[in-house]
């Protein structure tokens, strides 16, 4: 990939600046998820079924856990986008846990016009992050500012009663499952020990893991692939191909790939470009 990469990694989240690649594959995660234009041609994202135009004059919103893809590209084209990710523990501690699940939804609407405020507070933080001097405390005040005005100009009205009115079902069986995910992350997923683990048969498992969770056992596997890669990436000095080799990929290239598509730059761009808060916590 070509392009401009910046990533800053804050005490709430992460913002990053990336080169929109031909196509984005069909993904979900756990942080609320705003992508705005920075320059190039406007761009078309699959949001929950439903395709969104993102433009200069608007921005696209997801909620943890909604699933959504970017529609390929023409041919020759590029787009650059800043995209937030909002972490969980940024809303009160109440309904973190309904967040992170995906059982309360964040923005009422998957596309709002770029309120002035929203865009102000995206200018800065990028001016920040092209800038090599500046200082850390600078760049999570900036973040943290435009998380905020995010949530003020889009966030649903009260998300407390939203968590309280969320419909998906919560089952410990699938909880159960979940926690085996999360002990070894990784490209492959042993979906019949899933399924064992949480006394399911495959078909019933997968059918009530969509139903709890909203996306199926390997997207979510993939989103806690993902967010250990960008751990390992931004936290550690682990060549390449040893993190690829421990999330379970038969070939870098194979990893390579697959980080690329789900995230807009490969690894080692991805690595050259974060910037991580001395007191920020992993997003």
């Amino acid at each position: 990939m070509a392009g401009e990469v910046r990533v800053f990694v804050g005490r709430f989240g992460r913002v990053a600046l990336l080169e929109r690649t031909p196509t984005i594959a069909e993904h979900a995660h756990a942080q609320a998820h705003a992508l705005m234009k920075v320059s190039g041609i406007d761009t078309v994202f699959r949001v929950e079924g439903r395709d969104q135009v993102l433009d200069a004059g608007s921005v696209v919103l997801i909620n943890p856990w909604a699933s959504h893809a970017g529609r390929p590209l023409p041919d020759g084209a590029t787009a650059q986008l800043l995209a937030l990710y909002i972490a969980p523990y940024w809303f009160e501690r109440s309904i973190q846990a309904a967040i992170a699940l995906g059982r309360c939804r964040v923005f009422a609407a998957a596309k709002a016009p770029l309120a002035a405020e929203v865009r102000a507070a995206a200018g800065r933080m990028l001016a920040l992050m092209r800038d090599d001097t500046a200082e850390d405390a600078e760049l999570d005040r900036a973040c943290e500012a435009l998380f905020r005005s995010v949530l003020t100009q889009y966030g649903t009205a009260d998300l407390g009663e939203t968590a309280r009115a969320a419909t998906r079902p919560s089952d410990f069986r699938v909880r159960r499952a979940i926690v085996r995910m999360r002990e070894a992350p990784g490209i492959t997923l042993d979906i019949d020990g899933c399924a064992a683990v949480a006394g399911l048969s495959r078909s019933r498992f997968f059918e009530l893991f969509r139903s709890c969770t909203g996306v199926s056992p390997r997207v979510y596997a993939n989103a806690l692939c993902i967010e250990t890669a960008i751990e390992l990436l931004g936290t550690t000095e682990a060549p390449i191909h040893a993190i690829a080799e421990r999330l379970g990929f038969s070939a870098p290239g194979h990893f390579t790939r697959f980080f690329l598509q789900h995230l807009g730059s490969t690894p080692r761009a991805f690595r050259n470009g974060v910037r991580r808060c001395a007191a920020g916590t992993a997003a």
